[in-house]
């Protein structure tokens, strides 16, 4: 299974990317909760001072769909 949410840190900087490109990056329940903890983890992260967050393919996000949309 493809991780919905990557993460790439390098020296101070954490990129977040959202990985869902078919779906141009649209929020789902299991990608909000990735998102959340990803970003939870970076905060206590005291070697990350700037974090990016960026999308997969052609659409950083549009939006989001609840299961039944899916």
């Amino acid at each position: 299974m493809i991780e919905s949410i990557r993460l790439k840190k390098e020296g101070k900087i954490a990129e977040v990317i959202l990985n869902r490109p078919k779906a141009f990056n649209a929020f789902d329940l299991d990608m909000v909760e990735l998102l959340a903890r990803c970003l939870i983890h970076l905060t206590m992260d005291d070697s990350v001072s700037v974090v990016v967050i960026s999308g997969e393919g052609n659409a950083f996000c549009a939006g989001g769909r609840s299961e039944v949309d899916a």
